[in-house]
């Protein structure tokens, strides 16, 4: 081996290893987020240099359990408030606490899980989002999308449609997009390096979802030529770029939040400071939306959250979630004015009746100018004598009306009597 391998073995740190683990890039920086916050470091190479040391304490004896209790305890303290003096939420301390101990255990640094069972009881009893979300309307959802640009409507569009993620969103290429397919509903391809579970699975959009997309297709090369003429030449250029949304996230929540306050939405919860109205809102609303009037499990199978499923879970096929999503998608329509296809062959067999009434009725008028029907006999074929269920339905609304209006007399009757007997 030659020195500058053996250079580059002994500078690979037990923390890099750890976190080159995990595949997904948000797993690694929600992970790297918490053992920052851990040390107490803001740089790669301070959080190199911390762990290690305090990974050789652990192991040497330096440092014992109860030590390690302690650090972990200060550390829920230094981030239970933050800088601005708002709590954190019971929810996020105790994620980055899970960091801590699982970054532990994979280094042979084991913590009794009892101690972490009482911790989680006595310190946080219930962990649980104390974050207020606002679930938008149909209405103020189309508010919002009315004020976005061509690709804004595309992606959060695809969002509340599909109950996809933003970042699974994000990674999706054009080839990815099927917007006519034989047997299933317009849908994407999500990749299976690109989802949080690690699986590829469809996810499906409505006909409306499908014109803003279609729309934004049409004008994706104009906006990669205008944004390649602004890129400096020193920076790569887009014009090669195949995803669906060529740009970046932060690029993406700026679309969303100039939406919102246009649309009079832009609100902060007052315990965490975080807007009550974000991207990942779009999940939840699909969730509710779609929970109405679905099994749990095709919600759960639709937007990619199986996890608490058992390994026995029941498979379905991208044929029953498509059907199932057809039946269902109404409920997510933000246009009044869109019709499903199942309506809309509804009021072609309305429209197909109402012709045929109207060439009878044409074809009667003019035999009756030509001579060859009378008048007279064109009233009697046009009057149908009621039914015997008619005749009685009419005949009970009389009663109740004349029993009503019996009632409505006795009280006048009561008082004049009683005003008689007075006198």
């Amino acid at each position: 081996m030659s020195n500058k391998d053996t250079t580059v073995t002994m500078t690979k740190s037990r923390v890099e290893k750890w976190l080159n683990e995990f595949k997904n890039t948000n797993t690694r920086k929600v992970y790297t987020w918490g053992l920052n916050g851990f040390f107490d470091v803001h740089s790669e190479a301070d959080l190199v240099e911390k762990s290690e040391q305090y990974l050789n304490a652990c192991q040497s004896g330096e440092k014992s359990l109860e030590d390690i209790k302690d650090d972990i305890t200060t550390f829920i303290d230094r981030i239970e408030t933050r800088k601005n003096g708002t709590l954190a939420p019971p929810k996020s301390i105790w994620s980055r606490v899970q960091t801590i101990k699982i970054f532990l255990e994979d280094q042979d640094v084991t913590i009794p899980k009892r101690w972490f069972a009482k911790l989680k009881n006595r310190r946080f009893k219930t962990v649980a989002a104390v974050h207020q979300d606002y679930l938008p309307s149909n209405i103020e959802l189309r508010v919002v999308f009315g004020f976005m640009t061509p690709q804004g409507r595309a992606l959060f569009g695809l969002l509340a449609a599909s109950g996809c993620r933003i970042g699974e969103a994000m990674q999706l290429r054009v080839k990815d997009v099927i917007l006519d397919h034989e047997s299933l509903a317009p849908h994407v391809r999500f990749r299976a390096e690109t989802t949080k579970t690690g699986k590829a699975r469809l996810g499906f959009m409505t006909e409306e979802v499908k014109r803003n997309i279609r729309a934004w297709l049409s004008v994706r090369d104009e906006y990669l030529d205008r944004v390649a003429r602004k890129t400096p030449s020193e920076y790569a250029r887009p014009e090669n770029d195949m995803r669906l949304f060529p740009f970046s996230g932060t690029t993406a929540y700026i679309i969303w939040k100039v939406a919102v306050r246009k649309a009079g939405l832009l609100e902060k919860d007052e315990r965490t400071e975080r807007y009550t109205l974000h991207p990942h809102v779009l999940r939840k609303w699909f969730r509710t939306r779609m929970g109405a009037v679905l099994t749990q499990d095709l919600v759960e199978s639709l937007i990619g959250h199986s996890s608490y499923l058992s390994r026995e879970y029941l498979r379905f096929s991208e044929q029953d979630l498509s059907d199932a999503y057809l039946k269902g998608q109404s409920v997510l329509l933000l246009n009044t004015k869109v019709v499903t296809k199942s309506e809309l062959d509804i009021r072609n067999g309305e429209v197909e009746s109402l012709k045929d009434e109207v060439a009878r009725l044409a074809m009667l008028i003019r035999e009756v100018a030509n001579g060859k029907i009378s008048q007279e006999w064109l009233k009697v074929e046009s009057f149908k004598e009621p039914s015997k269920e008619e005749q009685e339905r009419v005949l009970r609304e009389l009663e109740e009306q004349i029993e009503e209006e019996e009632k409505a007399k006795r009280p006048k009757i009561k008082k004049r009597k009683k005003k008689e007997a007075t006198k």
